[in-house]
């Protein structure tokens, strides 16, 4: 059985964008959740991305009330205001199938901010109710620009996975996580060529659909560092087609 272990320094640096990833929670200490299947489905063009994730959620015992769950919202060199009003923009989000709101949290996890731009590891929160025993599903869609590196003409695509050890039942039974390429009107595809991933593991360039073309990661007894400093986020760097 695979079991991913992610532990480093690492951070994007010199980017510009914003990204998210695997969600957390908090609630009843008494309260033991974990989450069952991680399921990410992304399209990535020249310059932005559509993220779209899945996520089964088991409460292990007979405690019931509200949690709050938290979604990552990260900046890389963004302006304040930006920032500030929530990097993501608009996320739509459901909790069984019923509409949740995320806020941005005043918390923040880790900033560095100059007179002009602001770059920090933040996230957002919703409060929702889990019943005894109860199985849940979280559905999260959002869209923003990618990390690039115009020095290098470079986009990552990142999904940070901090809150991983939140799940306090154990590692996340399954994560996918599949990219498409979107097609350029010109018959291009958006991604020319792949320059770096991370973790090991990523299946590149596999068809995934009819006319379509992608990478796919996946992972069985998925877990990370639990020292927030020591983390990377999953990533998939390549260079832009359509030129």
């Amino acid at each position: 059985m695979l079991s991913v272990l992610l532990q480093s320094a690492l951070t994007l640096q010199n980017t510009v964008g914003s990204f998210s990833g695997l969600p957390g929670y908090a609630g009843p200490p008494a309260m033991v959740l974990g989450m069952r299947t991680h399921t990410v489905t992304a399209e990535v063009t020249r310059r932005g991305q559509t993220v779209k994730s899945v996520s089964q959620i088991k409460n292990y015992t007979k405690e019931t009330g509200e949690i709050t769950i938290f979604l990552p919202s990260n900046v890389r060199t963004g302006t304040t205001v930006s920032a500030r009003n929530g990097v993501l923009g608009t996320v739509r989000a459901t909790w069984d199938g019923e509409p949740v709101t995320f806020a941005l949290d005043p918390e923040r996890l880790n900033e560095i901010a100059t007179p002009t731009e602001f770059s920090f590891d933040g996230k957002l929160r919703a409060t929702v109710v889990v019943k005894p025993e109860g199985t849940h599903n979280l559905t999260v869609e959002y869209k923003s620009l990618l990390a690039s590196t115009f020095a290098e003409d470079l986009q990552t695509f990142a999904y940070d996975v901090r809150f991983a050890p939140h799940w306090r039942h154990g590692p996340i039974e399954q994560l996918s996580l599949s990219l498409r390429y979107q097609q350029l009107p010109d018959g291009q595809s958006a991604v020319f060529a792949v320059d770096t991933t991370y973790p090991r593991g990523w299946q590149v360039g596999n068809a995934i659909g009819p006319g379509q073309q992608g990478a796919y990661f996946g992972a069985r007894d998925f877990q990370v560092g639990e020292v927030l400093n020591e983390r990377r986020p999953i990533t998939f760097t390549y260079y832009a087609g359509g030129f």
